[in-house]
């Protein structure tokens, strides 16, 4: 059903798309009293206070944020303006490098704009339950080049084979089958630690990088760099960065 709905989607006009992804994610969370009520314990423990109705302004959020991920084109994705990119070019002329995001804004897209502009990009996914849903979205995540790996080892052997090839490693840190809660950091919710253990592991720089809406317009941020070797903490830095981000735009988060 859901791969249905995919593919109809791709073959309506934007506006469209938007409304029938924001009705999806207003019904859905409308019928779902649990989780509008874990929406608003999450935004109270980020943000210290109690709002019963963001559940509305992040459901059309998402909404419209989904629909963009499935409808965007190469073309669209070749307009999309990074911030920062520039950092991003200094890092790899030395090394590769590990991104991490979170599943905020157009986390989807990330992946595609740095390989439309020509970096070698792995990514990190996470097998579906739905075999043919599983097909489908890796057959979409992996256009433009992006390489997909789901096992850890075998993205730990990638890593060691491109340490020297200026490969973009990406994972998503929340919402996943394997994160933690880390114990030297305040973050009410649990991350993906692989990232952190095999940038102080291999010594690899790793930088927060953001895809989300402002103004109307897709944007992405690459944040500061960490360097294990000068940092004891990066899960802090990564989380302080993204909190800063998080606090402008906290619609666009899945709570």
């Amino acid at each position: 059903m859901l791969v249905f709905i995919i593919s109809l989607l791709n073959v309506l006009p934007l506006s469209i798309a938007i409304l029938i992804c924001q009705f999806i994610t207003v019904t859905y969370l409308a019928l779902k009293p649990n989780y509008r009520i874990e929406i608003s314990n999450n935004y109270q423990k980020i943000f210290n206070q109690l709002n019963k109705s963001f559940w509305i302004k992040n459901s059309l959020a998402i909404g419209k944020n989904l629909a963009l991920m499935i409808k965007y084109t190469n073309k669209d994705l070749d307009r999309v303006e990074i911030k920062g990119e520039n950092i991003m070019k200094d890092i790899m002329k030395k090394n590769s490098c590990i991104a991490v995001s979170f599943h905020f804004g157009h986390w989807e897209l990330l992946p595609k704009v740095f390989a439309r502009k020509g970096y070698n990009i792995f990514l990190n996914v996470q097998e579906q339950r739905n075999s043919r849903l599983n097909r489908y979205l890796e057959n979409w995540c992996s256009r433009n080049g992006v390489k997909l790996i789901n096992n850890l080892k075998i993205l730990r052997d990638a890593i060691i084979l491109k340490l020297h090839t200026s490969s973009l490693i990406g994972f998503v840190l929340d919402n996943t089958h394997y994160a933690e809660f880390n114990k030297n950091s305040d973050f009410p919710f649990p991350l993906l630690t692989a990232p952190f253990i095999i940038a102080k592991r291999y010594s690899l720089p790793i930088v927060p990088i953001f895809n989300f809406t402002h103004e109307n317009k897709v944007k992405a941020l690459v944040g500061s760099v960490c360097y294990p070797a000068s940092n004891d903490n990066l899960e802090q830095n990564i989380i302080e960065q993204f909190l800063s981000i998080l606090k402008k735009y906290p619609e666009q988060w899945v709570f």
